[in-house]
């Protein structure tokens, strides 16, 4: 059964959210018109859960990073307790970001800042995640596409996993962005990564916080100054998603990333621009 939802852009622009209770892949469609400057197209966002799909995000990474002075010889490898999604416009792969648990195996923000995490592993009720390996290309207005992202990704985390907070290390440069965007805070002070021989800033939020910010703000134009929340799915929306991922991790009882190697799309979602 398809049903549709409407609601309007941030620009005003009509969009009309498809959901698809069906058997197949498609978690929603957002329907935007085209127009002189822009095409109709279709944007997945799928977990690389196989060699392939993590050689695409790894080419994204080393363009983005490279082109920052980072280094351009990065690799996604396949790890315990940790996903890699994707965001691709045809066989065109121009975004990913991984998500992985802290259940034993050090994270990648441990080199930097083992103290601060220390501290944040001793609260109570502590189920720590760890985002990383972000990278995007430009467009005139990616939000749309970063926003169904991290949603997904907050989904993913919180029903799969049980994440209470995630932290994510960034360049100094990008605090800004995940503050005013995605709400996360500075822990600690500024530290160079040596890794990339940069300076770097932990941050961090709680994943409640998230959840707090997609009920008021999702689908709020205008009243949120830059924040990607608008742009989180509604509540039908993200019913639809939730059940994708549930079906996806319940229908063998083993892990998506384990059991669904095979399957080229796992989780996507559809949309136009």
């Amino acid at each position: 059964m398809i049903q549709a939802i409407q609601r309007t852009s941030a620009s005003g622009t009509p969009l009309t959210a498809m959901l698809n209770s069906g058997e197949d892949s498609v978690l929603c469609s957002i329907l935007q018109p085209a127009n002189a400057v822009r095409q109709e197209r279709t944007i997945a966002i799928r977990l690389a859960s196989d060699e392939g799909a993590r050689s695409s995000a790894s080419m994204v990474i080393n363009r983005s990073y490279g082109a920052r002075g980072y280094g351009s010889d990065h690799q996604i490898q396949p790890e315990h307790q940790t996903v890699t999604f994707t965001a691709s416009s045809g066989s065109d792969v121009f975004g990913t970001i991984t998500l992985k648990v802290d259940s034993g195996f050090s994270l990648a923000t441990d080199i930097t800042f083992s103290e601060e995490l220390s501290l944040i592993r001793s609260e109570p009720g502590m189920k720590l995640c760890e985002l990383s390996k972000f990278a995007f290309d430009p467009s005139p207005d990616a939000r749309p596409y970063l926003a169904s992202l991290f949603h997904i990704i907050y989904l993913y985390g919180t029903d799969r996993f049980g994440c209470s907070d995630l932290v994510i290390e960034v360049n100094p440069r990008h605090v800004k962005f995940y503050h005013l965007m995605l709400g996360f805070e500075c822990i600690g002070a500024l530290k160079t990564n040596m890794a990339v021989s940069a300076p770097s800033q932990l941050m961090r939020i709680k994943v409640q916080k998230i959840g707090e910010n997609i009920d008021q703000l999702a689908g709020k134009f205008g009243k949120s100054g830059r924040s990607l929340y608008p742009y989180f799915f509604n509540k039908k929306e993200e019913a639809g998603v939730r059940q994708r991922i549930a079906r996806l991790t319940n229908d063998t009882g083993r892990a998506v990333e384990d059991s669904l190697s095979d399957s080229k799309p796992q989780i996507y979602l559809r949309c136009a621009a």
